[in-house]
């Protein structure tokens, strides 16, 4: 299937969606997307103030493309993915709804500067918002993804950038030590969020519920422009980040195309694509991943 545009999807008025870290970039395109098709949407993200812009923006989206979109189909709840306890405090905001989870879209991610920790548990900053908490939130919502029935999605938003964890064994201390280098934290967690999708898809095998990863490609988002980790806003590394990315780079839209794919395309479920990773181009490929092993 070419698939170069949101508005290949189905109707999605009767399906219920989450995304992590949707306020902005590739999980605020998803959302958009998914909103413009009819889903119920619940963002999330840190900042209430930015949560709430997000959703004004969507619904500016709708209007001007003639999209009626009522109030309650764009929602959000705040948590702070460095903190497991609020992880599982958003969890079960979702939960007392009582509703069925159609699409569970792990996005939000980060790359931190390196030697950073999680205070209150010791562990790395990039592994613990880009992994543990979306492992944490996908077992906490597991019941409300059966509950959607079969057909349901989980997507793990990882990224080509885990081919630079290097062997052939995970050196499974890489989810406790601190790291060198801002980069080797978030290929480290980008190689977890493959791993975490082929070792769920096989636990959920016959469940009906469909587990695949997307790679967004390289794409010019907040995290590139807004991100401290780079020597610095403002650095000469910095300014190379964003003038490399824009010279070879897509925008949030045409790099979310692949997790709006593998969210919301019936081609998924017809071509039982689960456990699979889904790469970015014009017939969405499926990448082989890295050789390193479980």
């Amino acid at each position: 299937m070419k698939f170069t545009s949101f508005e290949q999807l189905p109707d999605l008025s009767e399906k219920v969606a989450l995304i992590t870290g949707g306020n902005s970039g590739l999980g605020f395109s998803t959302a958009k997307a998914l909103a413009l098709k009819g889903a119920l949407v619940f963002i999330t993200g840190r900042s209430e103030s930015k949560l709430k812009n997000a959703v004004a923006r969507i619904h500016e989206a709708a209007n001007e493309a003639n999209i009626r979109l009522d109030d309650s189909k764009v929602r959000y709840l705040v948590g702070d993915q460095q903190s497991l306890p609020a992880v599982e405090n958003m969890a079960r905001n979702f939960l007392s709804l009582n509703l069925p989870l159609h699409i569970l879209v792990n996005n939000a991610g980060l790359i931190s500067p390196p030697g950073t920790k999680i205070s209150y548990s010791g562990l790395d900053f990039s592994m613990t918002v880009n992994h543990f908490a979306h492992v944490y939130l996908t077992l906490l919502l597991l019941d409300a993804l059966r509950k959607a029935g079969p057909g349901s999605r989980i997507v793990n938003v990882s990224s080509d950038s885990h081919f630079f964890v290097f062997g052939s064994q995970l050196d499974w201390s890489i989810l406790g030590r601190t790291q060198k280098n801002s980069m080797e934290g978030y290929s480290e967690s980008k190689l977890m969020n493959i791993l975490f999708t082929q070792a769920l898809a096989r636990r959920l095998e016959g469940s009906g519920i469909l587990v695949n990863a997307t790679h967004p490609g390289m794409s010019i988002t907040e995290g590139v422009t807004e991100n401290e980790s780079f020597g610095g806003r403002g650095s000469f590394y910095h300014r190379f980040m964003i003038f490399f990315f824009g010279i070879l780079g897509s925008s949030a839209e045409e790099g979310s195309l692949s997790t709006i794919y593998a969210a919301g395309s019936p081609e998924v479920q017809e071509l039982k694509l689960h456990g699979r990773y889904i790469g970015p181009s014009i017939y969405f490929s499926l990448i082989k991943p890295s050789q390193v092993q479980l």
